[in-house]
């Protein structure tokens, strides 16, 4: 029995060993707790202002994404508006060059309408200096036939006498 003995001595001079390295591993890891928890305690504010500080960025990043947001839907409406006036502006250069094309159209007819129309006074005032000479002619011819007349009425009254 001795031998039996002596190894549960020596089995259990095992287990106390394995039982010390278990306390001292437990006292270690309370000493590592009580660090880390005073740790944490230290980095605890710090933690808390971090997050308001992430807080903080992620609102101003949304601000400022919806500014940006924002502003692009200006720029595109602007975008937008400019578009539609230049197609404004390139219907009415359109429209000016066709106006200035018929005006010019206009001005050639006018003149070629202005010098018809001159030729025709000319033509006009040729054909009232005709009359007014063949008015005189007539005239003339009338008031000599009409001396003419008077002579032979004034010659066949003395003969009559």
């Amino acid at each position: 029995m001795g031998a039996a003995h002596q190894l549960n001595a020596v089995h259990i001079k095992e287990l106390k060993d394995q039982l010390r390295d278990i306390e001292e591993s437990i006292r270690l890891a309370e000493q590592k707790t009580e660090t880390v928890g005073l740790h944490n305690d230290v980095l605890r504010p710090e933690l808390k202002q971090q997050s308001e500080r992430y807080g903080n960025l992620v609102s101003q990043l949304n601000t400022t994404m919806a500014d940006k947001a924002e502003l692009q839907i200006l720029l595109n409406e602007k975008q937008e508006q400019l578009s539609a006036t230049k197609k404004k502006i390139a219907l009415i250069e359109s429209e000016i060059l066709h106006f200035q094309k018929t005006m010019e159209e206009e001005r050639d007819r006018a003149g070629k309408e202005n010098e018809y129309l001159k030729a025709a006074i000319v033509g006009v005032v040729m054909f009232v200096d005709v009359l007014r000479v063949l008015s005189v002619v007539y005239i003339n011819s009338k008031a000599e036939n009409k001396t003419k007349v008077q002579e032979t009425r004034t010659e066949n009254s003395g003969m009559r006498k």
